[in-house]
């Protein structure tokens, strides 16, 4: 009669092979809401539930994961500033020389007075443009100062080149009183008349800093 001897190498090297053979195929349970873990932390999808091992009492558990909702954004600013509107009436002088142009304005209305000075191209396409700077004083004495933005035109009406038809902007750039920290755009409109410098001008915009 044959006997085998296994001996107690032998059943150490069976148990290692079967081991990794075990780890190698996944042996365990697969991750499952209550069940077991081993590590606080990890992360798992059961299906399409994530899980996270989590400590319940004194023992690690998965845990279904709980959605987490983006923070919301923080409302938009409530837009700021203080409405401006004035209208003014006067005279305004335009001295030609080549193609440019230097302008003085002088006009008045019920909130104040309007001066400024500047300087045109009468060369360009498809209106003249002109900027410079001016002031609008109050009739307390604040005064608001700005720059006329370049891109600012004058156009002559098509069926009487007389009268010439004034739009643009002016950056708001502080002051006096009221209108010492002052910021913003204006926009102008009005009518230049060439033949008796007769000048009306519209402005309205927002004003920041008063």
């Amino acid at each position: 009669m044959l006997k085998f001897r296994i001996t107690t190498a032998a059943v150490a090297g069976i148990v290692a092979v079967a081991l990794a053979a075990g780890s190698a195929l996944g042996a365990g349970p697969a991750p499952a809401a209550n069940k077991s873990c081993t590590k606080a932390g990890a992360k798992a999808t059961a299906g399409k539930v994530k899980l996270v091992c989590t400590k319940q009492g004194k023992k690690l558990l998965w845990v279904a994961a709980k959605a987490t909702t983006p923070p919301k954004p923080p409302p938009a600013p409530a837009p700021s500033g203080s409405a401006f509107s004035a209208s003014f009436t006067g005279q305004a002088q335009v001295k030609a020389s080549g193609s440019k142009l230097d302008i003085q304005a002088d006009a008045s209305g019920s909130s104040g007075k309007l001066t400024g000075s500047g300087i045109g191209n009468s060369d360009a396409k498809p209106c003249p443009v002109f900027t410079g700077d001016g002031q609008i004083e109050a009739s307390n004495g604040d005064k608001l100062k700005f720059t006329v933005d370049p891109n600012s035109a004058g156009c002559p009406v098509a069926d009487d080149e007389n009268t010439v038809n004034i739009n643009g902007f002016a950056k708001v750039t502080g002051g006096t009183g009221k209108y010492a920290k002052a910021g913003g755009t204006l926009k102008f409109v009005g009518e230049f008349s060439r033949g008796s410098g007769a000048l009306s001008m519209q402005w309205s915009g927002s004003l920041t800093g008063v």
